[in-house]
């Protein structure tokens, strides 16, 4: 029920990112996902400590502060970072936690994971608020500058089930002071700031009968910055695996199309 972890264990800010890169369905996880791993803490590891359990496998839960994310990892709504011409003056340290339930009897979640092999059956839903309340700055382009005083947070809300060879899984994300633009120049003085929030759900099924082929789904939807038009994205991906050797040698191909706003 009691546990600590110190230096760089990872924090659960997206189910999707805590799970091992070998145990998820598409190796390429969601945009709007790997924006999180970075948004509070570096990598979901910077420097931190952290208090975790579980109660009965009924109630799982982890709290934690440390060492918030680098500026050199600071994303605007375009996907630009900030340069070497930007400059992070004063920071806090982050600070939230998650909570995940498993409310079915016989249904508990033994292992976070994507990949189930057709075997047992869990439901889980959960969520998460991380937030670094201090980072300022100041940014300098094309002989503009401006400064930035952010009070960044992230909340993300999970549901995930499986029941032998079928699993569907989806989060939710919401981002609070996310910049817009960091290009500043003559016909872009400011940096405004504002919300950002998406989603994504995936699904897949494996045939134990046929070699353990499992093809699956995924839908990505996300609005890079909510105050403003033609920031939507949505990505599909439809595809089909075969596990070899489990997540050991697996073989995959998938077709993706993503539609970008015109910003």
């Amino acid at each position: 029920l009691l546990n600590f972890k110190l230096y760089r264990a990872k924090i659960d800010v997206s189910r999707t990112e805590t799970v091992k890169s070998a145990r998820v369905i598409a190796y390429d996880r969601p945009y709007v996902a790997d924006i999180a791993a970075q948004y509070i803490s570096l990598n979901r590891r910077g420097a931190n400590v952290q208090m975790y359990g579980d109660w009965e496998r009924k109630v799982h839960y982890q709290v934690a502060f440390g060492s918030a994310t680098s500026p050199d990892k600071i994303k605007d709504a375009i996907g630009g970072k900030q340069s070497r011409a930007g400059e992070v003056t004063d920071q806090s340290f982050f600070f939230g936690g998650k909570i995940k339930l498993s409310p079915f009897d016989g249904w508990e979640e033994k292992k976070v994971t994507e990949t189930y092999m057709g075997k047992g059956k869990h439901f889980t839903i959960g969520a998460s608020y991380w937030a670094i309340p201090t980072m300022k700055g100041e940014i300098t382009h094309e002989a503009v500058s401006d400064t930035f005083d952010l009070d960044r947070s992230l909340i993300n809300a999970e549901i995930s089930a499986h029941y032998k060879g079928l699993m569907v899984q989806a989060e939710y994300f919401n981002f609070k002071d996310v910049m817009r633009d960091v290009k500043l120049s003559a016909t872009n003085t400011k940096l405004e700031t504002g919300k950002s929030s998406g989603w994504y759900a995936t699904s897949e099924y494996v045939f134990t009968y046929f070699n353990y082929v499992a093809p699956f789904v995924r839908y990505e939807s996300w609005d890079r910055f909510e105050d403003k038009e033609g920031y939507d994205s949505t990505s599909t991906i439809a595809g089909v695996n075969w596990y070899v050797r489990g997540n050991t040698t697996k073989v995959g191909m998938y077709y993706q199309k993503d539609e970008l706003g015109v910003n």
